[in-house]
């Protein structure tokens, strides 16, 4: 008995059992490495490639901010925000800046292209379906609008149409009608609060670097460490405007416009 037990003992513990042992074990983590490979590839790959996906992510573990707004108008609605810059000097040193108002938006209805005041109740329509180019005083007191249609010199406070013209007419002002409106507050951090408040940033963040195209903040006009985030969010950089008492902040590019509750944001 003793050497046949000692016999079975060699067979099971012989360096060629060890081996088959050790083999079978590698069989097994190989097998464990690809499984687990193809489900973090199967969980990042869509991560990776598809950027609104990414962001959802990021928003939902809190990596990047995010405010939610209102959806004022999705990529699919053929719908415009309409701002208009004010000239401001600030101080004594002749230094311009531009106030950013959200004035209108602007969609199409059957009879024409309808401006909806977004300070106030009024509204206009204007008849074509289009404009080729929008254009403010200095004060944004009075707006031209010109299209294939005609063109149009409107009172903003009142959403009057003052003059209707034929398209590419000048209107009778003498403020420079033919540069866009929306050529002036462009850059990264330029676009001013009507009340003179905020100003919308659009900061160079890490949180960018991982998802999303551009990161707006409100930083308080004065005191730049009091800065605020809105929101990271996917496309070119939107335009921005605020409203003339500083109570909601738009943004608008191809994805949409949306409107964001500047309280909300800066009490955080």
């Amino acid at each position: 008995m003793p050497q046949g037990n000692s016999g079975t003992s060699q067979t099971l513990y012989s360096p060629e059992s060890r081996g088959h042992l050790h083999a079978g074990a590698q069989r097994k983590a190989i097998r464990w490495t690809i499984i687990i490979t193809a489900i973090l590839a199967i969980l990042i790959v869509p991560l990776v490639v598809n950027t609104e996906l990414r962001l959802d992510a990021a928003r939902f573990f809190n990596i990047v901010p995010h405010h939610d707004g209102e959806m004022i108008a999705s990529e699919n609605d053929e719908v415009s925000l309409v701002t208009l810059p004010i000239a401001t000097q600030l101080g004594a040193n002749d230094l311009v800046v531009y106030r950013t108002l959200a004035a209108y938006i602007a969609e199409p209805v059957d009879d024409g292209l309808r401006f909806e005041a977004l300070n106030g109740d009024g509204e206009f329509v204007l008849p074509f379906d289009e404009f080729d180019l929008i254009s403010n005083s200095p004060d944004a007191s009075q707006m031209y609008v010109s299209g294939q249609g005609g063109a149009a010199l409107v009172d903003v406070e009142s959403s009057d149409v003052i003059q209707s013209l034929e398209s590419g007419a000048a209107p009778g002002v003498e403020w420079d009608w033919q540069t866009p409106s929306w050529t002036y507050g462009v850059n990264r951090c330029d676009s001013y609060s009507v009340e003179l408040e905020w100003i919308a940033c659009f900061q160079r963040s890490a949180a960018t670097s991982f998802a999303g195209n551009w990161h707006l903040q409100l930083v308080q006009f004065g005191n730049p460490d009091n800065a605020y985030d809105v929101v990271v969010g996917l496309g070119i950089r939107p335009s921005v405007g605020f409203t003339e008492d500083d109570g909601w902040v738009y943004i608008a590019n191809e994805r949409g416009i949306v409107r964001y509750d500047v309280d909300d944001i800066t009490d955080d």
